[in-house]
C-alpha cells in the first residue's frame, strides 16, 4: 500500500513517537500514521505486541492497518478515529457547559473494559490508560484504546516502573515500582481513574506525586476514596471504582468481573450522536448576530 502523511496535522504525541493525519493513496481513506522516534526503533516486545493486535482485532482496539520502513525510519498506519475523550471532555465543558451525563459515561467504560478483557485474555497489559488514549469515532458511537508503546505480554519481565504510564493515571504498584505486582490490575485502576474522572469532570488523582512514600501514597489514595463517596451519589458506579480503584493488585476486579457490576445491568446506552458536530454548532449558533 502506499500512503501520503500529511506533516502540518499532527493528532498526537507519545514516547514512541508522532502521529499524524495521512491519506491510503491506493483507497483515498484516511488514516493515522505514527512515525516512530529514530533512537527507539520499535521495543522488541511492542513489536510482538502490535503484531498480535494486527492478528487478533477487536472492536474497541484502534486497528493497525500496516507497518514499515523508510530510509531507516518505521511508520505505523492506524484507522482514523475523529478524536479523543480527553480534547473531547475538555471541548464538552467548555463549550456545551456540562458533563458527559450517566449513560454516556456507561457506553464509554464499558467499551473500554470490553477492549481491557480481551487484551487481557490474550495476555497483553497495556499499562497506559488515560482520556488521552481512548479514541472517539465521528459518531460519537465507539471507543477504541490507542497506543500500545508501554504494552506488554504478562509472561515477560516488566520495564522499569519509572518509564510506564502517566503518573496520574498510574496504580499504586506502578508508583511505588513494585516490578511482581505489574499485572493486568494496573489497565483497571487506570479505568477506574478514568471513570472518577468522568463522573466528577476531573482527575481527582492529579495530587498523587512520584516522591509519595508508600504510607503516604495509601493515606493519600484513602482520602481521594472518600472524596468520592461524598461527592458522587450514585451506588452502582460507587461499587464500580470501590472495586476497581483497590490497593492490593490480587483484590482489584478483573475487566471482566466489572462487566458484570450492577452499573452495566440494564440496558440502556447513550452516546451524544455526533460530538464534534454538536460541538461546531454551538459554536456557530453562539456567532450568530
Amino acid at each position: 500500500m502506499r500512503y501520503s502523511i500529511d506533516y502540518s496535522t499532527r493528532l498526537g504525541r507519545g514516547t514512541g513517537g508522532t502521529v499524524r493525519g495521512g491519506i491510503n493513496l491506493d483507497t483515498m481513506e484516511k488514516v493515522a500514521i505514527k512515525e516512530m522516534v529514530e533512537h527507539l526503533n520499535l521495543h522488541e516486545e511492542t513489536k510482538l505486541v502490535y503484531g498480535l493486535l494486527q492478528e487478533c482485532q477487536h472492536e474497541n482496539i484502534v486497528k493497525l492497518l500496516d507497518v514499515g520502513s523508510i530510509g531507516g525510519k518505521t511508520y505505523m498506519v492506524f484507522e482514523h478515529m475523529f478524536g479523543d475523550l480527553y480534547k473531547f471532555k475538555k471541548r464538552l465543558g467548555m463549550l456545551m457547559k456540562r458533563t458527559l451525563n450517566r449513560e454516556e459515561i456507561k457506553t464509554i467504560i464499558e467499551q473500554i473494559l470490553q477492549a481491557l478483557a480481551y487484551m487481557h485474555e490474550h495476555g497483553i497489559v497495556h499499562q497506559d490508560i488515560k482520556t488521552a488514549n481512548v479514541l472517539i469515532n465521528k459518531e460519537g458511537t465507539k471507543v477504541k484504546l490507542c497506543d500500545f508503546d508501554h504494552a506488554r505480554r504478562v509472561t515477560t519481565p516488566p520495564r522499569d516502573p519509572e518509564t510506564i504510564g502517566t503518573l496520574a493515571y498510574n496504580a499504586p504498584e506502578i508508583i511505588l515500582g513494585d516490578t511482581q505486582e505489574l499485572g493486568s490490575g494496573v489497565d483497571v485502576w487506570s479505568a477506574g481513574v478514568i471513570l472518577a474522572e468522568l463522573v466528577l469532570g476531573y482527575n481527582p488523582f492529579s495530587v498523587v506525586r512520584e516522591s509519595h512514600a508508600a504510607r503516604e501514597l495509601y493515606r493519600v489514595v484513602e482520602e481521594i476514596k472518600e472524596r468520592l463517596h461524598r461527592e458522587i451519589g450514585d451506588e452502582d458506579i460507587l461499587e464500580l471504582l470501590d472495586n476497581m480503584l483497590v490497593w492490593e493488585p490480587e483484590e482489584r476486579w478483573s475487566a471482566e468481573r466489572a462487566l458484570s457490576s450492577t452499573f452495566f445491568e440494564d440496558g440502556t446506552r447513550q452516546m451524544c450522536g455526533d460530538p464534534y458536530q454538536q460541538l461546531t454548532c454551538k459554536m456557530a449558533t453562539q456567532c450568530v448576530i
